[in-house]
């Protein structure tokens, strides 16, 4: 598979994802915990209003993925086309990254296997939801499971944010719906933050780590790699 092929996957998983905290959010919003908007109606407001404007377009995006992934050379005769009609090398070679970010869109070709990929999803995304509901009842926040789906709306968004390991987004998405939502004081909604950030990042870490060192992907392994992809 080509680094874009590989990049679509990435993209297709995100969209997934969305989709799904998306489902998780609205069940405990219209569903589950209906007196949460009592705390902060305008917060409860604006945040259905992202959630519903974040359904459409990653349903967008899910339509735009499989009429690429239909035919995967599509773009590319486009592409070819137009550099017939203004000769541009950029237009070639936009063409083939697109062909092969199309291509790495396999899964949507076969609606069957994207449908288990969105189902697999939601245990993920409740295994999530759980850490971050036993970490909230550890630090006396009032917290009910199904509110941990509003916190998780709040912390995809926190992640979004630009930094290493997602530090400082995590946590101040988190602060923000504890404290907004749930009534949690702020001292308490830090401390939880930086609890639930570690339990999420840290076994991560060590397992990536312990699996790389398995392959002899330490620091000067790693460094060795670098020094080839410039020497080619």
């Amino acid at each position: 598979m080509t680094a874009t092929g590989a990049f679509a996957t990435i993209i297709l998983e995100r969209v997934l994802d969305v989709l799904t905290v998306l489902v998780l959010l609205a069940s405990s919003v219209f569903v589950f915990d209906r007196g949460v908007g009592t705390t902060n109606p305008t917060a409860f407001a604006a945040m259905k209003w992202a959630g519903a404007t974040a359904l459409g377009g990653s349903i967008v995006a899910l339509l735009v993925m499989f009429v690429l992934a239909g035919d995967p050379g599509r773009i590319g005769r486009w592409m070819a086309r137009l550099q017939k009609a203004v000769p541009s090398k950029l237009a070639g070679l936009i063409g083939g990254i697109a062909e092969k970010f199309s291509r790495g869109l396999g899964a949507v070709r076969r609606p069957g296997r994207l449908f288990v990929a969105l189902v697999w999803s939601f245990p993920l995304w409740l295994t999530i939801a759980a850490g971050l509901w036993a970490v909230s009842v550890a630090f006396h926040i009032d917290v009910p499971f199904t509110g941990s789906f509003l916190l998780i709306a709040f912390l995809v968004i926190g992640v979004a944010v630009p930094t290493p390991g997602a530090i400082g987004g995590f946590h101040e998405a988190y602060r923000l719906g504890a404290t907004m939502f749930f009534g949690a004081p702020d001292d308490a909604a830090v401390g939880a933050a930086i609890v639930a950030h570690l339990f999420s990042v840290g076994p991560v870490l060590l397992l990536g780590l312990f699996f790389a060192a398995q392959v002899g992907l330490n620091i000067s392994g790693m460094r060795r790699l670098a020094e080839q992809a410039d020497a080619q």
